[in-house]
């Protein structure tokens, strides 16, 4: 099991989720966080973290969220987002 990032997440960006991740699986993307789950080690330390409640288990994701991740980490991947480790300054 990994944790994902679900539709929720869009537009938020608060980032004070990332900085309690162990292995710094979070991805930056234009309008959305994603969370590589090759490398996510299911401690669930972002989870209490994210102010929009958008982080889930994969395995208790719905099939339309299940969707979601799977595009925004194809996106991710083509794209190259930035792995971040750190609060983003808001603009």
């Amino acid at each position: 099991m990994t944790f994902a990032v679900t539709a929720a997440c869009v537009g938020c960006k608060d980032t004070g989720c990332v900085v309690p991740c162990p292995m710094g699986c979070f991805l930056e993307g234009p309008d959305v966080l994603a969370i590589e789950p090759s490398e996510c080690i299911d401690c669930a330390m972002c989870v209490p973290e994210c102010p929009v409640d958008a982080i889930r288990a994969d395995v208790e994701l719905a099939p339309s969220e299940q969707d979601f991740v799977a595009q925004t980490l194809r996106r991710a991947h083509k794209a190259g987002w930035h792995r971040i480790t750190r609060p983003l300054a808001r603009t």
